[in-house]
């Protein structure tokens, strides 16, 4: 049952983030990526704070971490920001399509990270699944062209 819910929240996630793409490029044109990266954190911190405040054991498990954890969670934190900024300016300078299909080569790094600083193991299908995406991304970096 967990792992057909990891399926179900994945693919929730994918369809969310084809919906987050699209509305982005909409605001894009009127307020810059770090104004809508701080629209997102203020946003963010009103929703998640009644869900905090109803179950503080997230807050417990921040106080009862180890310092070497916490930094991997603030390392976490800054990538993320990083990320999300990178992301916002590609929608705006490549629209949200082609920003889409470019970024979508990402798990290609998720396993070139994970086999790095986890030594995750790596089969032939994740290379071919690799090689795929990686080829895909090139072609849609060569020859996509999208409004």
């Amino acid at each position: 049952m967990s792992s057909s819910l990891g399926y179900l929240t994945a693919v929730a996630a994918a369809v969310i983030w084809g919906l987050v793409y699209a509305v982005r490029q909409k605001t894009l044109p009127f307020i810059s990526p770090l104004g809508m990266m701080f629209v997102s954190a203020v946003v963010t911190l009103v929703l998640i704070t009644p869900i905090i405040l109803m179950n503080r054991s997230h807050l417990s498990q921040i106080a009862a971490a180890k310092w070497s954890d916490i930094g991997w969670v603030l390392l976490a934190s800054v990538i993320s920001f990083v990320a999300l900024w990178l992301l916002f300016v590609s929608i705006e300078k490549l629209g949200a399509t082609t920003a889409a299909m470019i970024e979508i080569s990402y798990p290609l790094f998720v396993v070139l990270f994970c086999w790095l600083l986890m030594g995750t193991t790596v089969n032939w299908a994740v290379l071919v699944g690799g090689a795929l995406i990686f080829c895909g991304s090139c072609v849609i970096m060569l020859f996509g062209k999208s409004s």
